[in-house]
């Protein structure tokens, strides 16, 4: 019984997710907008996800990485700017599966996937505290990563 409703809570908390999810991508898209338009998105987050992409597809070519570069911090501290945006965050990591001309789809996916992955561990917290109904974990979950500070976040 207990594993049917952990199941039962992650269907529910995955499909209203996906749901969600494709609300505010319509409502974006009918509004010609994109989620990378304020200022420390597009001119910290989405250039230094650009940064670790390049860097990672360059480390896979057995090329090493710039430790200076002008388009970051202010040039000679890129190691300690990547570690603060971004390098030890392994989902950053998936950008280098995207070309250059497609960081943006990568910036906006790992936003997504991050935000599902935080409604994932919600569940988890809410079981391990002794939530025992599936929906409600499920719509706790879904609270969660809907609020205004998630959605203003992304």
């Amino acid at each position: 019984m207990k594993r049917k409703e952990n199941r039962r809570a992650f269907f529910w908390y995955t499909g209203c997710f996906l749901l969600c999810a494709l609300v505010l991508a319509g409502v974006l898209r009918a509004h010609k907008k994109v989620p990378i338009q304020t200022m420390d998105s597009y001119q910290q987050h989405y250039t230094v996800l650009s940064y670790i992409s390049k860097a990672v597809r360059g480390l896979l070519r057995g090329e090493g990485v710039a430790m200076n570069s002008l388009c970051l911090g202010q040039g000679m501290d890129v190691l300690t700017t990547l570690s603060y945006y971004g390098l030890t965050d392994p989902l950053n990591l998936l950008s280098a599966l995207f070309d250059e001309t497609q960081i943006w789809i990568a910036y906006i996916a790992i936003a997504v996937l991050r935000t599902y992955l935080c409604g994932l561990a919600f569940l988890l917290l809410a079981r391990t505290l002794g939530c025992k109904s599936g929906w409600a974990r499920a719509c706790g979950a879904v609270l969660y990563v809907s609020s205004g500070f998630v959605l203003y976040n992304l």
